[in-house]
């Protein structure tokens, strides 16, 4: 019979449990882009359908075109990284929809406005990405020289302790 001593042990007991962890955080990666890869295929099919419904954008029918679109984007909601931001786009583009159906506006300002709003998003995610990305550094910066172990944002504030 070998001994180990209980260092040794607790060592080998850390690395299994490490790996473990590590194995169910690559499983749940993987099954979270499959998730993401079906939600994506549903809502381009949606959005097809969408296209065969109205293949011709009409004043009369842009509110109910607005919303086919945004139950196609809804699909993506649950897979989203940031679900606020798609549900503020669905918003916006049924109000344009609205007023474009309404006559108050044009439907090529309506596009520019519902264009708008996209790039708009689309720099807040990147903004967020950012962000997120500069605390993970910084967080993994103070682990591996033994500082700080935790951090914390507010705005673009990165306080570490």
């Amino acid at each position: 019979m070998t001994y180990m001593p209980r260092v040794v042990m607790r060592s080998v007991l850390i690395v299994v449990l490490a790996s473990a962890l590590c194995g169910c955080g690559l499983a749940r990666q993987r099954e979270m882009q499959t998730q993401l890869a079906a939600a994506k295929e549903q809502s381009n099919v949606a959005l097809q359908e969408c296209q065969a419904k109205f293949p011709q954008i009409a004043a009369t029918t842009v509110v109910a075109h607005a919303q086919c679109l945004n139950d196609a984007l809804a699909i993506m909601r649950p897979v989203s990284n940031n679900p606020d931001l798609l549900n503020s786009f669905m918003t916006t583009r049924m109000v344009v929809a609205e007023r474009v159906q309404k006559g108050q506006i044009t439907i090529a300002q309506g596009n520019e406005e519902v264009a708008n709003k996209w790039s708009e998003i689309v720099a807040e995610e990147q903004r967020r990405s950012l962000a997120n990305r500069s605390v993970s550094a910084q967080e993994a910066t103070a682990r591996n020289i033994g500082g700080p172990s935790t951090c914390t944002r507010i705005g673009n504030t990165v306080n570490c302790y």
